[in-house]
């Protein structure tokens, strides 16, 4: 236990202080793909996260959740259609638009 403890302090330390001191602000990624923030702000990543969410409706936020969902199989009807390396490009090109439409 102890050991994995120093483990865990040995490598992490060294990235935490990287991100506070060096190149701040740590949590920018976190604040992008989870929080939709893409600017640099002061708030902290739990913050920023209550804020984004908190602005939805519970419309909104359902619907964002059903349109992930329809991405995914979207992308999943790409994956059985790819031959190789190529996708066909007509399909690509109408799935884009179904995307849109909907």
């Amino acid at each position: 236990m102890t050991y994995g403890l120093v483990t865990m302090l040995a490598l992490y330390l060294p990235w935490m202080l990287f991100q506070t001191l060096i190149d701040p602000p740590g949590n920018r990624l976190l604040k992008w793909h989870l929080a939709g923030v893409q600017e640099v702000d002061g708030r902290n990543f739990l913050t920023a996260l209550r804020d984004s969410y908190g602005a939805l409706s519970w419309h909104d936020y359902l619907q964002g959740k059903l349109l992930n969902i329809k991405a995914d199989d979207e992308v999943q009807d790409l994956e059985q259609i790819q031959t190789g390396d190529t996708i066909s490009v007509e399909y690509t090109e109408s799935l884009a638009m179904r995307m849109i439409k909907d």
